[in-house]
């Protein structure tokens, strides 16, 4: 039905749905990891970076 692209296409697809779907369980947690830390300390700062990378590398393209 599909050809040798299309079940390429396919994969990708399912591998890139499954990958922002992973970013959408993750991104709640760090949130929540975000606000228990303290304000201005190197958690929060490290966790402003986690949810950066997480939204731009994994949510965002799939």
């Amino acid at each position: 039905m599909f050809g040798d692209l299309g079940l390429w296409l396919v994969a990708l697809h399912v591998m890139a749905f499954a990958a922002w779907m992973a970013a959408m369980w993750y991104l709640p947690r760090l949130l929540i990891y975000h606000c228990d830390a303290v304000v201005g300390g190197e958690a929060s700062a490290t966790f402003k970076v986690m949810e950066r990378r997480l939204l731009k590398a994994i949510g965002t393209p799939a």
